[in-house]
């Protein structure tokens, strides 16, 4: 990952291939090679990443990155999809935690789109999941887009009081 925050794609490339060539396979190796070949327009390695990802189709971190993506090609039912479909792993796996921040990634995303009521219902499921300072912080971001103005302080001070370090 550090290789492609400076840019270097192609030491990134090969460090990846490198490690998986030594046995060392898993879904980070592919998170940054899914990432490179999403940002090079590279669709034959894109599509490699995404035949390991059917192969490994409950691995949440790839699902998420395919969540990412998917929003940011403008898919937001796809993203939606995706991001349920993590938070029920999550939430098979005992991790309800990831699961809110998964459904409060949603439902960030869909109100920055104007998908005020799927953002809502995305909200309120996280809220019942988790309640760390990602969660606060994006559903409070999803109820101030709503212009649900009681329920904005609400948030913002129980993640005052729960996380008082919490700099969301």
């Amino acid at each position: 990952m550090g290789f492609m925050w400076l840019n270097r794609m192609d030491e990134a490339k090969a460090l990846c291939e490198k490690l998986l060539s030594t046995g060392h396979d898993n879904s980070f190796i592919h998170l940054d090679l899914f990432g490179i070949a999403y940002f090079e327009n590279d669709q034959p390695a894109f599509e490699r990443q995404l035949d390991w990802v059917k192969k490994h189709p409950n691995d949440v971190e790839m699902i998420f990155a395919e969540g990412s993506a998917a929003a940011s090609e403008g898919k937001f039912d796809s993203a939606t999809e995706q991001f349920d479909q993590v938070a029920e792993l999550d939430i098979a796996n005992g991790d309800s935690e990831a699961a809110a921040i998964a459904l409060a990634v949603s439902a960030e995303i869909n109100s920055e789109m104007g998908r005020t009521s799927i953002a809502k219902k995305e909200a309120e499921r996280a809220l019942k999941l988790g309640r760390n300072e990602m969660v606060y912080g994006l559903t409070g971001l999803v109820a101030s887009r709503g212009n649900d103005v009681q329920r904005v302080p609400l948030l913002l001070n129980q993640m005052d009081h729960e996380h008082p370090l919490a700099t969301f």
